[in-house]
């Protein structure tokens, strides 16, 4: 008996999981829609020294914010000669993301920010685009 309520504890739990992954959207007419919303975004900006001066081969990293940093990154992308870098993404999920910059100089300290994404211009309820400009100053490490 006692195995018979565990089953149907660890089912109960894995049917929530299920609902809570389609996700479900009801309109004001009671027209109901399930499905979980995503989209594309994108990334971009330039990463400077305090001074102003672009910084070449500095990779920037777009990950969950519950995340490790570099752990698991969604996408990541290397600025060139001119500082610049822009991180496509093609399918992901709205919400926050952390941008982590990492220069390759190592007298140079590594930043990161959190960044909501909000989709807009959707095509379907459950589907859209983002983007933002993010920008890195990075400073000189201390005491090196």
């Amino acid at each position: 008996m006692r195995f018979i309520c565990s089953i149907r504890q660890i089912l109960s739990k894995l049917c929530a999981a299920s609902l809570a992954l389609l996700g479900f959207s009801c309109s004001s007419e009671e027209e109901c829609m399930y499905g979980t919303p995503y989209g594309s975004y994108e990334i971009k900006g330039k990463v400077t020294t305090e001074d102003g001066k672009p910084v070449d081969r500095a990779v920037v990293r777009i990950t969950n914010p519950d995340m490790p940093s570099g752990l698991m990154s969604e996408i990541a992308d290397t600025t060139g000669s001119n500082g610049e870098y822009n991180a496509k993404c093609d399918w992901g999920w709205p919400g926050e993301k952390k941008i982590v910059c990492e220069a390759e100089d190592p007298m140079l300290e590594a930043d990161s920010i959190i960044v909501g994404m909000k989709f807009s211009g959707k095509e379907a309820w459950n589907h859209g685009h983002a983007e933002a400009t993010v920008d890195f100053k990075l400073r000189k490490k201390s005491g090196e």
